[in-house]
């Protein structure tokens, strides 16, 4: 089943009820190096937090996932 979340601001539709750190990172910035540094956060309207690598996040209609890279280069 399709999801609509929004990712740095865009609306996506994702075929999933669950991603991982990895994956989200590779939505956000096809192609990056897996040895950046990123910082994760997520809004679910209910509740909010943060994503770190090796972590797996599950999707609700309307998920709102901003990421950053934060490598400093």
């Amino acid at each position: 089943m399709k999801k609509t979340i929004t990712l740095n601001g865009n609306e996506i539709e994702v075929e999933a009820s669950e991603l991982s750190y990895e994956q989200i990172v590779q939505l956000a910035y096809p192609g990056s190096a897996s040895d950046r540094v990123m910082t994760m956060t997520y809004d679910r309207r209910v509740r909010d937090g943060s994503l770190k690598r090796g972590e797996r996040l599950t999707l609700d209609e309307g998920l709102i996932i901003n990421v950053h890279d934060t490598s400093g280069a």
